[in-house]
């Protein structure tokens, strides 16, 4: 998401038949409350794939091969049909102005998630027949193919351990989670002022509060952390909270949701949790629907955004549904199931 505008991706074919005939995707702006298309691929399967990122005249989303291996591709939002692959293997990835930040992917329990930065600007190239082929450690590749990644894609690591899923970008701070030393971990974005906090067990989401502070959440609470004494603050637990969050710095709140579709807004100088919508009870007014589902939700700038599909047996539905963060509705639209 950038702002108030989000990526949304629908099919382009007849959802009745064993295949999707590929899928467009959109730019929505949530303030204007328009679509607009910026590319479609028209392959059977052939779709944007999952976590699509916007990063000012380009979009980012990743592929997952046959074989478990993630890649992720840049494309620029005016171009239908040049794309580039700028990582072979990742787990999860966040974007600035000039660098990709990017996890490995663990290919057994003992294997570290290292963190790593690289220039955006340096694709990876395609896998071609030229020239000699070759193997290394379990590689194919042709001479040319070689050298152009040694010369140029070769990235940097920020920070080794067992780093997994958790990775974002908040006000020039990256924010991760270390599996084996069960440590929350903030850390310029140029890798210096790493600070870490102890005793964090399965955290959804890890964030900015202020200098001093940095937030997480983890299952079941919300803690504020002090880096510089070094203390934890439970602000809020008792739910099974979700992996979405925003905090609002002016007003101090920090708005996230729990797994049962309830969102909530924290104020953190009361910890005063106040449900500001209800899924489950928007359904019970005929608002919205019961049963099963999936869902994406969005924090945009002004704008909640739920991108939900229902998983009934015999129909699925999809709704895009625009609140604003006192609960207000406002907008609901049916879209086509991704599926």
């Amino acid at each position: 998401m950038n702002g108030n505008q989000i990526l949304i991706c629908v099919p382009n074919g007849i959802l009745d038949i064993p295949f999707i005939l590929g899928e467009k995707l959109y730019l929505y702006d949530l303030e204007k409350q328009k679509k607009y298309l910026i590319n479609k691929r028209i392959g059977v399967y052939d779709d944007f794939g999952t976590t699509l990122t916007l990063a000012g005249d380009r979009i980012y989303y990743c592929e997952e091969r046959a074989d478990g291996e993630s890649q992720i591709y840049e494309k620029e939002i005016g171009d239908a049909v040049k794309r580039k692959r700028i990582l072979k293997r990742a787990e999860s990835y966040t974007l600035d102005a000039g660098k990709i930040y990017y996890l490995t992917c663990r290919m057994t329990m003992d294997d570290g998630g290292i963190l790593y930065q690289k220039e955006r600007k340096n694709a990876e190239p395609e896998m071609s027949l030229k020239e000699i082929l070759f193997w290394d450690h379990g590689r194919l590749y042709t001479g040319e193919d070689y050298l152009k990644e040694q010369k140029n894609i070769e990235p940097e690591i920020l920070l080794e351990g067992s780093m997994e899923e958790i990775l974002r970008l908040d006000h020039d701070r990256l924010y991760t989670w270390n599996n084996r030393s069960k440590e929350a971990i903030e850390m310029m974005k140029n890798g210096s002022s790493i600070t870490r906090c102890p005793e964090i067990e399965d955290p959804v989401w890890i964030g900015y509060k202020d200098s001093e502070h940095y937030l997480i959440i983890e299952t079941d609470k919300v803690i504020c952390y002090d880096k510089e004494k070094k203390e934890k603050e439970y602000i809020a637990e008792g739910r099974k909270f979700s992996c979405t969050a925003k905090y609002d710095k002016e007003k101090e709140r920090l708005y996230c949701s729990d797994m049962e579709m309830n969102f909530y807004w924290i104020d953190l100088k009361t910890k005063v949790m106040e449900c500001y919508l209800s899924f489950r009870k928007e359904a019970e007014t005929g608002n919205l629907f019961l049963g099963e589902y999936e869902a994406d939700v969005y924090y945009c700038r002004d704008y909640l955004t739920v991108d939900i599909t229902t998983l009934a047996a015999d129909k699925e539905e999809r709704y895009l549904f625009v609140y604003d963060y006192e609960g207000r509705q406002i907008r609901r639209e049916k879209i086509k199931p991704r599926r």
